[in-house]
């Protein structure tokens, strides 16, 4: 259980995102860059997500059943900036909104 209520763990965001948690550890490899440092921590620590950490697996996601491969699905990550609503509801309905850097 993260330290940090505002943290959420593999199981809560594999919940909140209908997805299985190996594919959620698999989202925070494969776009670490992406995602806070605690999405990723060193061998044996747990995992803990942030809000933001979410909406840039929501985004991902999105992109990636659109037929998109990981690497391009990074490529577009870069390009967007991801608005967290400051109080997102606990669904996996919660649109992305998805914003052309500036």
């Amino acid at each position: 259980m993260p330290d940090n209520p505002s943290l959420l763990t593999v199981g809560q965001v594999a919940q909140e995102l209908d997805l299985s948690a190996q594919s959620v550890r698999r989202y925070a490899h494969e776009f670490r860059d992406h995602l806070g440092p605690d999405a990723n921590p060193g061998h044996g620590a747990t995992r803990q997500f942030t809000p933001e950490d979410v909406q840039v697996m929501r985004a991902a996601k999105r992109f990636l059943m659109s037929g998109l491969t990981y690497e391009v699905t990074n490529e577009r990550l870069d390009l967007v900036s991801i608005d967290v609503p400051s109080d997102p509801p606990p669904t996996a309905s919660t649109a992305v909104d998805l914003q052309p850097l500036q």
